[in-house]
C-alpha cells in the first residue's frame, strides 16, 4: 500500500523532518511504501531546513523557493502517484499544508 506523510513543517525546528523520518522508518519496516515530502527536497534545500531553529521560510525563501513550490508539488505527488492512505503526524490539523493534502487524497 502506497501512502503519503502528511504533518505540520512550517513553524517547527528543522521543519519537523526528524518526525517525518521516524514515521517514515517505522512505515518503511511494517511493509509500506511511503511517499514522505521530505524526502522529495532538493539537498541545498533540506540542509536549510535541518539548521533551522524556528522553522522559518525566510532562509529558504532567499534561495528562490516558496512555501506554495513546496505545496503545489506535494499536491501533484498525492493526485498522480497512486497514493492509498495519507498518514498523519501529530499536529496536522494545525497546519495548512496538511489540511490541504489530507482534503486533495479524499477527493
Amino acid at each position: 500500500m502506497k501512502v503519503y506523510l502528511a504533518g505540520p513543517m512550517s513553524g517547527y525546528p528543522q521543519f519537523n523532518l526528524p518526525a517525518f523520518e521516524e514515521a517514515a522508518k517505522k512505515l518503511r519496516a511494517a511493509g509500506y511504501d511511503v511517499l514522505n515530502p521530505a524526502e522529495l527536497d532538493d539537498p541545498r534545500i533540506r540542509e536549510i531546513a535541518l539548521a533551522s531553529g524556528d522553522g522559518s521560510m525566510t532562509p529558504i525563501i532567499k534561495h528562490g523557493v516558496t512555501w506554495g513550490d513546496f505545496l503545489s508539488r506535494d499536491v501533484k505527488v498525492i493526485a498522480d502517484s497512486g497514493v492509498n492512505a495519507v498518514i498523519v503526524l501529530p499536529g496536522w490539523e494545525k497546519s495548512r499544508g496538511a489540511r490541504l493534502e489530507t482534503f486533495t487524497a479524499a477527493i
